[in-house]
């Protein structure tokens, strides 16, 4: 049975969305499936890319990054095996 990656990526759009609400210093918006998030400091974008079966994410801080689904570590990674949730962690201080 194969994984549907896009389905993935669209929910952890949605999880991303729920946690990071919580947080009052953020103004977060879910737009026919784009994340934006609002901090003093910049905006970030995240979205799926169907066709590369990524999610993308740009970042005021560290500029663009490309996550591919490890179905292995059942997580969201970089290239350089950066984690999709580890940055927020690090760029925000979100605690997930």
């Amino acid at each position: 049975m194969q994984m549907n990656v896009i389905a993935k990526a669209k929910e952890e759009i949605e999880v991303l969305f729920d946690l990071i609400d919580a947080y009052d210093e953020y103004e977060v918006d879910l737009t026919q499936g784009i994340l934006y998030i609002e901090t003093d400091f910049g905006s970030y974008v995240i979205n799926v890319h169907e066709v590369m079966q990524e999610l993308w994410v740009s970042s005021p801080k560290t500029g663009a990054h490309h996550f591919k689904f490890d179905i292995i570590q059942q997580q969201w990674i970089t290239a350089k095996n950066k984690e999709l949730r580890e940055l927020f962690t690090t760029e925000l201080n979100i605690k997930f």
